[in-house]
């Protein structure tokens, strides 16, 4: 098949997987519908934070246009809270593998380290800078463009560092404050579960954004 044969059958079978999601947590109650009965395991309700999370932080612009689409809506109404939160299960799972195997393997190929974090701080194995640090050869490279070196933080006259921290914490707590985050934390059985649902999703979210640079 050709690579817009795959395209295709990618998609419908991720859209097939939601709404598959949505029939089986199906729910009958109101409180299956807003609070997801409150069954929901801490693990799970990590994953779906990290998905809300991501989301809000780097993809809403692709879910808003995924949205307009009825599909969205299909399992909102058909499954609730529950169907909404296995759905982003399944979303974090595509966007984690999507991100990661490319990332795996540009950090293979050059690094020799399948590990993207790892292999970023790693030397580069092939071509006329074997055995540099892969940060000293981004440097490097940023230079002869001309363009401020990639591991200069803050660069004079655009960022200082009050700045970036400013926008981090704006970054950090805004999207910490969103409501389709925090209603999360009534989707699982106790307070335990919701501090281990939060420590999940760090876990989870974290996974993404280490990974970022690397890439």
């Amino acid at each position: 098949m050709n690579v817009q044969a795959w395209t295709y059958l990618i998609v419908t079978a991720t859209f097939a997987l939601y709404i598959g999601i949505a029939w089986w947590s199906r729910v009958r109650t109101t409180s299956g519908f807003y609070v997801a009965g409150r069954g929901v395991p801490a693990v799970a309700n990590g994953m779906a934070t990290g998905a809300d999370w991501m989301s809000a932080a780097s993809f809403i612009s692709m879910a808003g246009l995924i949205s307009f689409m009825g599909i969205v809506f299909f399992y909102a109404v058909l499954g609730g809270m529950r169907g909404i939160t296995y759905t982003q299960v399944a979303q974090y799972c595509v966007l984690i593998v999507a991100f990661l195997i490319p990332a795996a393997a540009i950090s293979w190929k050059i690094t020799g380290n399948p590990i993207p974090q790892f292999g970023f701080g790693g030397t580069v194995q092939k071509g006329q800078q074997a055995g540099v640090f892969l940060l000293e050869a981004l440097d490097a490279l940023h230079r002869e463009l001309r363009l401020p070196e990639y591991t200069a933080a803050f660069v004079p006259g655009k960022k200082s560092m009050i700045d970036v921290t400013a926008i981090a914490l704006a970054l950090m707590v805004g999207t910490a404050g969103l409501p389709h985050v925090l209603v999360r934390f009534y989707t699982v059985r106790s307070a335990r579960a919701a501090r281990w649902s939060a420590l999940w999703a760090l876990v989870f979210i974290g996974l993404l954004y280490t990974t970022a640079p690397a890439v």
